[in-house]
């Protein structure tokens, strides 16, 4: 112990209420790669036991499922003169090469059977005017109006089915809003 001390340390704590600090454990993500015939799901978190101390909020959480989005090439960004003619091109029954043939981004990575199967999964979604039926003289038209722009009743002038339940622009704005890539 030769010209060592000990010295206490002492720590102030401040009257009042505890200090609580919020801090996620883990953050989770989810990649869906099946037919989604919903549109969210749930999930629901229970407690088995707590650390002395700690306390555990199990708030159930509405997960909103996105099956597809309008960028059908992969390159991020839903364009008129590639995924709008994409989606035209495919309801008039285009396929493989005849359907990707100088419309696929430059910047995209997929192939033409590859950027099918994405078109195939995203029929799900592609019923803009929720008639029932994809088509490309409504559902195709709608999206490509909708990707150069146009809004409004210029959006749906003359394309939207009679007995579709999205029959106003507003309604389908907001579809087509719905399923844009987020970057």
């Amino acid at each position: 112990n030769a010209g060592l001390s000990r010295r206490r340390s002492r720590v102030r704590v401040p009257s009042g209420p505890p200090l609580i600090i919020i801090k996620p454990l883990f953050i989770q993500g989810f990649f869906v790669f099946i037919l989604i015939v919903s549109t969210s799901t749930f999930i629901n978190f229970s407690r088995l036991s707590t650390t002395f101390g700690y306390g555990f909020d199990p708030t159930n959480f509405e997960l909103n499922i996105v099956p597809a989005t309008w960028d059908f090439d992969g390159n991020g960004v839903a364009d008129a003169l590639t995924d709008g003619l994409l989606l035209l091109r495919y309801t008039f029954g285009l396929r493989d090469e005849a359907l990707t043939d100088n419309v696929v981004a430059d910047n995209s990575t997929r192939t033409a059977s590859q950027v099918a199967e994405i078109m195939e999964r995203a029929t799900v979604i592609a019923d803009i005017d929720g008639n029932g039926v994809v088509d490309a003289l409504t559902d195709g038209l709608m999206l490509l109006r909708y990707l150069f722009g146009l809004n409004g009743e210029s959006l749906i002038d003359s394309v939207v089915d009679a007995s579709a339940s999205r029959v106003d622009a507003i309604s389908i704005e907001s579809y087509i809003e719905a399923h844009m890539p987020r970057n």
